[in-house]
């Protein structure tokens, strides 16, 4: 096998360090373990608007095409379906070679889901696939029952974690290197700061606990300015301690 063409409409840079890193960790845990090239195919950018789109993800096309003729591969890996796995369909179609998709969650639930069209074309990408990777069950139940992709071809492989980095540790040494109370209850959320992941239902719910020691974190990256100000004006005008953290400035609490 000489290498895989990773095509991905989410990856990290300078600016975004947390927009698709869990593919940037997959490509790198794949280069440790294995000898088999890679040649990545990334959008970068996450800005929004129609000129932006049809820019980043023309070029996301342009250059997946010219890798798909230039570079010695034998499977295509795309992650997300839509439009990440239409591109790859159209460099199996040009190359040849398989074309594996992972699924990753919104993707399926929110985007085909968004009109019969995408639907319609989801469905067309997924079936002909030579392997569906699904990041859960239910989403693997949902490409097989909704879409009709052979259920032989639906891989269900959840995201994993490094244990290296995330391990259990000692709680009251944690609690005082990050500066927190050795008392009391901590709510801890870390991802992005964005209304899909339901964040300000998480902080409202604060004010229906009757208990009066409990600390709320919100740690990851401010992808949405707006939706940030908005969660901190939905804190500041309740009664508990919510306390907003930058993914990458923050104290990382690990051994040594």
């Amino acid at each position: 096998m000489q290498g895989v063409l990773v095509i991905s409409n989410m990856y990290p840079s300078r600016k975004g360090k947390s927009f698709g890193s869990f593919v940037k960790v997959h490509v790198d845990a794949f280069r440790r373990h294995t000898s088999i090239k890679q040649f990545v195919v990334a959008n970068t950018d996450q800005r929004k608007g129609l000129p932006v789109l049809i820019r980043k993800y023309g070029s996301l096309l342009l250059r997946s095409l010219w890798y798909s003729i230039r570079k010695p591969f034998d499977v295509i890996h795309a992650h997300y379906l839509f439009p990440t796995g239409f591109i790859g369909l159209l460099c199996h179609w040009i190359s040849g070679k398989p074309l594996v998709v992972t699924v990753h969650g919104s993707d399926v639930n929110k985007l085909a889901r968004k009109n019969s069209l995408l639907s319609k074309i989801s469905g067309f990408i997924l079936r002909r696939t030579s392997a569906v990777i699904a990041v859960s069950r239910d989403l693997g139940e949902k490409v097989v029952n909704e879409f009709g992709v052979d259920r032989g071809k639906v891989h269900v492989i959840n995201m994993g974690v490094d244990t290296d980095i995330f391990m259990p540790l000692d709680r009251d040494e944690c609690r005082e290197r990050l500066g927190l109370p050795l008392k009391g209850r901590v709510v801890l959320f870390v991802g992005n700061i964005i209304p899909s992941k339901g964040v300000y239902y998480l902080i409202e719910s604060l004010k229906d606990l009757e208990l009066d020691d409990v600390k709320c974190i919100i740690l990851g990256a401010p992808v949405d300015e707006e939706y940030l100000r908005t969660l901190r004006g939905l804190a500041e005008s309740m009664d508990s301690d919510v306390e907003f953290l930058d993914l990458y400035r923050t104290l990382r609490c690990q051994p040594g």
